[in-house]
């Protein structure tokens, strides 16, 4: 299976947000652009690390409900010149590619500050430290309102970074909330991304949570992702394995079900080369542990022990963003 045009939500709806002004925007007469990192692309990086399904051509109906569907959505091949507006946050590619195009505007906004301990707005318990950081808010419509919190700092040739925005939108009645928090060594190929996506409508709302790290070069990934809803749906999963390479397999351990675990554990043992119309005609009652075959034995007994993402892993609202702000906690 070829990784093709990422990137976990959903997440950056709300990232259009950085040209703005604040007291630590670029309008702030104190502010040093600090530049980007020429040559740097999440996007490129992820699409080498996470596995892809590309759509088989065939428009067949489909079961969103189907366990097999969930994966195929997550990770289906997202080309922004023709998915734009089509495919939504809850595809990896998708709110990756968004948030690749904010970094560079990441560099521009932020300034130096003393090395800080920031914690991030929503819990993922990675609390790290930063030396360069901005806050930002941008409206550019009656109703509407952009904010966003950029972090970040570099480490040889590792860069560091967390970034949470908020987009409110339908005089308040919408409010999209995310968080994305990592790193990434171009030398030596190895990325690291933890995300979450809430959308939040009032009466109902949709949440999506991402991990996943790899090598860019090896093409080796780990992930642990769910969706979920306030309409009794939701999906969680945890997979390992190699996402390109003729003869290399990857496992998928999989839960559907509204509380994420009623409808029972079950593994996927997927090739590489696996594409849309290899998912809908795969077993959607999937393997037990016992069954897996020996292609994926280096990997069965790790995915086995991965712990799955549960409802309490998952904001249900904006208060779960540090009691509603997003903004980042540190000083200039």
């Amino acid at each position: 299976m070829r990784s093709v045009n990422l990137v976990m939500f959903f997440l950056l709806a709300g990232l259009l947000l950085i040209v703005g002004c604040s007291d630590d925007s670029p309008t702030d007469p104190n502010f040093e652009s600090n530049g980007g990192i020429p040559g740097m692309s999440l996007f490129d990086a992820a699409q080498e690390v996470a596995p892809s399904f590309a759509e088989s051509g065939a428009k067949s109906e489909w079961d969103h409900g189907d366990p097999l569907y969930q994966l195929f959505n997550k990770f289906r091949v997202y080309n922004p010149a023709v998915h734009n507006g089509v495919i939504d946050g809850s595809n990896f590619f998708k709110a990756l590619h968004t948030l690749d195009e904010e970094m560079g505007r990441m560099f521009e906004s932020t300034g130096d500050i003393a090395p800080t301990v920031i914690q991030e707005p929503f819990e993922f318990g990675n609390s790290f430290e930063y030396d360069h950081a901005a806050n930002v808010v941008y409206s550019d419509t009656p109703g509407e309102e952009r904010k966003s919190g950029f972090a970040y700092r570099m480490d040889g040739d590792t860069i560091h970074f967390l970034i949470a925005y908020e987009y409110n939108e339908n005089g308040g009645n919408q409010q999209t909330l995310g968080q994305l928090q990592g790193s990434y060594d171009p030398s030596s190929g190895l990325i690291d991304l933890a995300m979450v996506y809430l959308v939040d409508y009032g009466d109902s709302y949709y949440v999506v949570r991402n991990e996943i790290s790899g090598n860019e070069i090896t093409h080796e990934f780990e992930m642990r992702m769910a969706n979920s809803s306030n309409n009794n749906w939701g999906a969680t999963l945890v997979g390992k394995g190699i996402s390109q390479g003729d003869d290399s397999y990857f496992l998928v351990k999989m839960n559907l079900g509204g509380g994420l675990v009623e409808d029972g554990e079950r593994y996927y043992v997927l090739p590489t080369e696996a594409d849309e119309a290899y998912l809908q005609a795969l077993d959607r009652d999937g393997l037990t542990y016992e069954e897996l075959p020996s292609s994926v034995s280096d990997v069965a007994a790790d995915v086995q022990a991965m712990t799955t993402f549960l409802p309490a892993d998952l904001p249900v609202g904006h208060a779960d963003f540090n009691d509603g702000d997003i903004d980042l906690d540190f000083e200039r």
